[in-house]
């Protein structure tokens, strides 16, 4: 394929969406929607040496205190990403101008993509590149032999309603897009409308994206018009119509909520084997990998990173991340894994427990109101209800290690550093602070007092 260059138009305001953070900062299923868009793109380019990304934002982008996680993610995504700032919010024509000045040489192909629509699959960026190079010059002889602009589009059901631009066809090419506020009545009634990706010949581009006008309601450089100047210069341009669930933007609060994303997320799932109890109240992450035979109850959230293997349960009410289920393992309800934990096969998470930064063993049980953090736990252990592992001393954090076998009574609290011998017992009740032998029963805990004079005494004062 033939080296492309994309262009994301990554705007920086929230206005539309009630929120003060940048319209692309906000997350599905885990991921901003920059970085699903900048994931696909990548895919799509195949990774061909030098094949470029390039950002174009406003300073609110990147000034904003979620940016430098974002940008992390994105570069670790793609690698070979850019980042341009627009100075002055003048519309996706000029942000186009300015992103173009540090476009490499090379590129033959510029794909430009609107920074709300992250439902776009690899798949349909490759056909759109695949396509910008096969366009047959149109049958008219007002087209020279040259490729234009190839763009992806949609069809609405209640088009006079829609924000959306409507694209205007000619023998079924597309010759001009009329933005919604500037359309008449008439052509609000077409419901073919922009999806807000295209792609470019670099011929196409360098010709007409400088002649772009500012004469509308906003004031401000569509994008949008280089169809029609495209067209008006003799160039060949066509369209791709995707279904409306994967060209659709994201452009308010609302949309964001009631994306069908995660319905999207949970069908993967299913068809992997997985069982919902209810499938609507489940919130899966774009990474989120579960095993056949999965059983998920009602409620669970799974943030990045989760990796569930075959019959896994997880009963309701649960908050995963970052963290890998072992086969035949239980889940709450109502636990929370996260920070790398890892719990092996057969394993027991019961209801209250939170585990973080731990390496839990096979055939293991911690099923009640517990916390177990920085631990390396063994085999067939058993972990009390009421057990804390005391981890952190105020500045540090320390480790746990509890040997295979071994058993911890109720209301625990295990006082890191701390090494459990294998098949140790620790009484119930016990606050330990020093390394327990193998096969060690230990407790430590005041001795009980019984004094009848005290009660007598109190209520004698009454």
């Amino acid at each position: 394929m033939e080296y492309t260059s994309a262009i994301i138009l990554a705007g920086g305001e929230g206005r539309r969406m009630r929120s003060s953070t940048p319209k692309v900062l906000h997350s599905i299923g885990g991921a901003s929607l920059l970085e699903w868009i900048v994931q696909s793109l990548h895919q799509a380019q195949g990774q061909p040496a030098g094949n470029e990304i390039i950002v174009v934002g406003s300073k609110l982008l990147f000034a904003h205190e979620m940016w430098p996680t974002v940008s992390k993610n994105l570069a670790g995504l793609a690698g070979n990403v850019r980042f341009i700032e627009q100075a002055e919010p003048r519309g996706t024509g000029h942000a186009v101008q300015v992103a173009l000045q540090c476009v490499d040489e090379r590129a033959q192909n510029i794909l430009i993509c609107n920074g709300d629509v992250p439902f776009v699959r690899k798949e349909t960026f490759l056909q759109l590149l695949t396509q910008r190079q096969h366009q047959s010059p149109h049958s008219s002889q007002h087209y020279q032999q040259q490729n234009g602009i190839c763009l992806l589009a949609m069809r609405i059901n209640t088009p006079e309603q829609a924000t959306y631009g409507r694209i205007i066809l000619h023998q079924n090419s597309p010759v001009d897009i009329v933005e919604a506020a500037d359309a008449s009545d008439e052509q609000k009634k077409i419901n073919l409308v922009n999806v807000g990706v295209y792609c470019f010949s670099k011929k196409c581009l360098t010709d007409v994206i400088f002649r772009l006008d500012n004469k509308n309601r906003a004031g401000e450089f569509y994008l949008t018009d280089a169809v029609r100047l495209a067209h008006e210069s003799g160039f060949c341009n066509s369209y791709i119509e995707i279904p409306a669930e994967e060209g659709a933007g994201i452009d308010t609060i609302d949309a964001l909520i009631h994306s069908r994303f995660m319905e999207m997320l949970v069908a993967r799932a299913i068809a992997a084997g997985a069982t919902f109890q209810d499938p609507k109240s489940a919130v899966l992450s774009y990474d989120t990998k579960v095993g056949p035979g999965c059983t998920i109850g009602a409620f669970n959230v799974f943030g990045k990173n989760v990796v569930l293997e075959g019959g896994v349960m997880v009963l309701p009410f649960c908050y995963l991340e970052d963290c890998i289920i072992k086969r035949g393992s239980t889940i709450g309800p109502f636990a929370r894994i996260k920070g790398g934990s890892v719990v092996g096969e057969d394993t027991t998470i019961g209801n209250f427990v939170e585990v973080k930064k731990a390496a839990i063993g096979n055939c293991t049980k911690i099923k009640h109101l517990a916390y177990i953090g920085d631990a390396t736990i063994g085999n067939a252990v058993n972990i009390g209800a009421g057990t804390i592992f005391c981890n952190f001393d105020g500045v540090k954090k320390h480790a746990t290690i509890v040997g295979d076998n071994a058993k911890v009574g109720a209301n625990v609290s295990l006082v890191a550093p701390l090494t459990i011998g294998e098949a140790a017992f620790i009484g119930a009740g016990s606050v330990i602070t020093k390394d327990i032998p193998k096969e060690t029963l230990a407790v430590a805990r005041a001795g009980q007092v019984h004094n009848a004079q005290w009660l007598a005494k109190k209520l004698s004062k009454k």
